[in-house]
């Protein structure tokens, strides 16, 4: 990859991305990173600014607290209190814009606002003097522009066995109030998939996630991205976090001195799903071959 003629790239700013199809645990690595990095991140009084009648980005502080540990509570990504981490929708909607599909449409910043953008991560990173860490599910059609822009961003893919992960994107769905609504960034073929049983749709935007994100990954260097599976977080939660320490330090991320291990819970969207008829359809679809690669139970 190169860097196209109409962006300079920033070679001082460190940030790290966060990515990862809906429902597969990004909240909660965005938790962990937070209280075991010391790291600035969008809180949720910070991003509601951007919501704001009278926004003004020359008007926003550039430093801003963040609380040194955050609860490890959401509700379908959403955290609760004005000091918890954002997703950003707000900050990265402003750059970015909202049009569908996502992942081709909002894979580079609006005309006329990708000099700023770059000017406003880079005064964030200076403001703060640590680096910054990002959640936000539309990224994962953004890897090619943030890594050209941000030569030492680094990236952190949470996955999730596919059937998983899409049964827990249908509850999404249906608390949202419908199983045909798509939840979060669309990808390029999201039309085609909305055409297929419910039960499909979710496995099938899994696929389609992870195939985008391998795509972009496999023209970066091996050293700026690492993957970490939502069921290693959860039931090799001390183990996963050396490996995040083994990533992160090089990039210039320093650990927080914290003594206790943790023990995180898992989610399986609010239902036992052996106890559903959805979890039934959704596993024998994502018995397919294609799939084999996103079963964390087939694969490790």
């Amino acid at each position: 990859m190169r860097v196209t003629q109409k962006f300079i790239p920033s070679s001082d700013t460190k940030l790290l991305f966060i990515l990862g199809s809906p429902r597969v645990g990004s909240t909660l690595l965005y938790q962990v990173v937070i209280n075991h990095f010391d790291v600035f991140y969008p809180t949720n009084s910070f991003v509601e600014l951007f919501e704001s009648d009278h926004f003004l980005l020359s008007e926003l502080p550039m430093e801003f607290g963040c609380t040194k540990f955050v609860d490890y509570k959401s509700l379908y990504g959403k955290t609760s209190g004005e000091d918890q981490p954002s997703e950003a929708s707000g900050l990265f909607r402003y750059f970015f814009g909202g049009e569908h599909p996502s992942e081709s449409k909002s894979k580079e910043p609006l005309p006329g606002l990708e000099k700023k953008f770059v000017q406003f991560m880079n005064q964030l990173f200076i403001a703060n003097k640590k680096p910054f860490v990002f959640k936000n599910a539309w990224n994962c059609f953004r890897i090619e522009f943030l890594s050209q822009i941000f030569p030492k961003a680094c990236f952190l893919w949470i996955r999730r066995d596919v059937a998983a992960s899409a049964y827990s994107d249908l509850q999404s769905r249906r608390q949202r109030g419908s199983t045909e609504i798509w939840n979060s960034a669309t990808t390029e073929n999201y039309k085609a998939i909305q055409k297929l049983p419910y039960w499909e749709q979710v496995v099938e935007q899994q696929y389609s996630y992870a195939q985008r994100i391998s795509k972009d990954f496999s023209q970066l260097s091996c050293s700026r991205y690492f993957e970490v599976w939502y069921e290693d977080l959860c039931g090799k939660t001390n183990k996963t976090i050396d490996e995040l320490k083994s990533f992160l330090e090089p990039h210039g991320f320093i650990t927080k001195n914290i003594k206790n291990s943790i023990q995180l819970k898992k989610s399986n969207g609010g239902t036992d799903p052996k106890k559903s008829n959805d979890w039934a359809k959704i596993s024998k679809y994502a018995e397919a071959g294609k799939f084999s690669s996103m079963r964390h139970t087939l694969q490790r």
